[in-house]
């Protein structure tokens, strides 16, 4: 149904976009024009791949259209809705499903990426059984 390769990205993404939600807070300006001068700042995003999915869907709604980048048609339930049929392997009929196998794909080739560069960086140190386990390190 969906590839095989995808199936732990589907299920990081459905718990990741649970986990994690756009929060903004209101913090004193760092240079205040009066007094009780606040600014706000983000301090939680939504995942990567959710804000690539909403930004491609904008919103349709005239009073939203000084700012179209900060207004979507998606609806994270219906988003949640969808990954939690594809982590179980079961067809949906979501309009969204071809962007979140997308989303997956890209994921997964950062996953690669990443993993790439860990197998790099653990190539520096010696494996076990070397010379280091050799001299009986007391530690």
């Amino acid at each position: 149904m969906y590839p095989e390769q995808l199936m732990p990205v589907l299920r990081s993404m459905l718990v990741e976009l649970r986990r994690t939600r756009l929060s903004v807070v209101a913090v004193p300006a760092p240079d205040p024009r009066h007094q009780g001068h606040k600014v706000r700042v983000v301090e939680e995003q939504n995942p990567w791949w959710y804000r690539e999915i909403c930004s491609r869907y904008p919103s349709r709604s005239k009073s939203h259209k000084a700012n179209p980048q900060k207004h979507t048609r998606v609806k994270r339930r219906r988003i949640l809705e969808a990954l939690e049929k594809m982590a179980l392997c079961q067809r949906t009929a979501s309009s969204f499903e071809q962007d979140i196998l997308e989303m997956a794909q890209r994921e997964l080739d950062r996953w690669d990426e990443e993993f790439e560069e860990f197998e790099e960086f653990e190539s520096q140190f010696p494996k076990q059984g070397t010379l280091i386990e050799q001299e009986s390190v007391p530690w």
